[in-house]
């Protein structure tokens, strides 16, 4: 009577669909997906200082997969694309050279938490400090901005250093003290001698009227001392 059918019936085949993080977070395997089926999208990754982009079909990161239309039609891998923060985090941070020349010393009120591009080179601003220089071999005044906000920036300021001169007005002569550091006392020199005279004291003014103190008169340029006599 003509009733026989023969039907043969077709599975589809089944494949992996694999996500390439990109240094992110893990994203796990899809298995299994039928052929021409589309997939979910998974949670989005998180990579620190940067912002997920989507997946895309090629490391070359140029055509995105779009989750509610594209179909999978065999094994395929899919690749994150990330794009860098604008507001990661930096700091700068300002040390002045100790008078003792024996170390740096942070100045706290100035360190600067400033932001930038994850990835780029952020570039510190030197300050301007009375009586200091920038030594910029010391100094790390460039750097990349790290993801995770690490990036310290350290400008480091020598203390300028200066001559203190003695005029002993017609005593002894009494030695130049070079290199001495902004702010630093000075020793007492050993006192000049002239005849018929007794040395009373070295001063700041050749009008002899403001002593120099060398317990605490601090040096912060180049100066001249003059002595007085009796």
């Amino acid at each position: 009577d003509g009733s026989l059918v023969l039907k043969l019936y077709y599975d589809r085949e089944t494949f992996d669909v694999s996500f390439n993080s990109n240094d992110g977070s893990s994203v796990s395997d899809i298995i299994g997906v039928r052929y021409e089926a589309t997939i979910d999208k998974p949670v989005d990754p998180e990579k620190e200082g940067y912002t997920f982009g989507g997946w895309f079909k090629e490391e070359s990161l140029v055509n995105e997969w779009i989750f509610a239309s594209d179909k999978v039609t065999e094994a395929i891998t899919l690749y994150a694309k990330w794009e860098a923060n604008t507001d990661t985090v930096y700091t700068v941070q300002h040390y002045q050279q100790d008078v003792t020349g024996e170390g740096y010393t942070l100045v706290e009120a100035d360190t600067e938490d400033k932001t930038g591009t994850t990835g780029t080179i952020a570039t510190a601003s030197p300050k301007d400090y009375t009586g200091f220089t920038l030594d910029a071999d010391k100094s790390n005044i460039e750097g990349t901005i790290e993801p995770d906000g690490s990036l310290v920036l350290k400008l480091y300021y020598d203390r300028d250093a200066f001559t203190v001169s003695f005029d002993s007005n017609e005593g002894t002569e009494v030695a130049d003290v070079t290199g001495v550091r902004f702010e630093a006392t000075i020793n007492k020199p050993g006192d000049p001698t002239k005849t018929g005279y007794d040395f009373d004291g070295w001063y700041k003014d050749e009008a002899l009227e403001s002593g120099w103190n060398f317990a605490s008169d601090q040096v912060t340029e180049s100066i001249t001392l003059y002595a007085k006599w009796a």
